[in-house]
């Protein structure tokens, strides 16, 4: 859906050639993955070479220039421990392996 919300993936998104580096060939501007039972949102803004934002797509967006997004397109996510509503206790869940595969 071109310009609506998305939801790509579901289960261990490592396993899956990294969920988030598909959503450059997406027509998806925004939406949810589901990833190891995290829900990590994205949002794509701006034209150009593509780069992943690893973090928050929720505060990052504000802190990059409306320049840039003329040059780049910008594809910010959510850091599993960043993600809203995911409250996972068991903190071997945000190991860096893991974190790496959402990607």
């Amino acid at each position: 859906m071109a310009g609506g919300k998305g939801e790509i993936g579901h289960g261990a998104c490592g396993t899956d050639d990294g969920c988030f580096l598909r959503l450059f060939m997406s027509d998806s501007r925004q939406g949810v993955i589901a990833c190891d039972g995290f829900n990590l949102q994205y949002r794509i803004e701006g034209e150009g070479r593509p780069v992943l934002v690893v973090g928050s797509a929720l505060y990052y967006p504000r802190c990059f220039s409306g320049n840039l997004r003329h040059h780049l397109k910008l594809a910010f996510m959510d850091h599993r421990g960043f993600a809203p509503g995911n409250a996972c206790p068991d903190k071997s869940q945000y190991a860096l392996p893991l974190l790496l595969n959402d990607i």
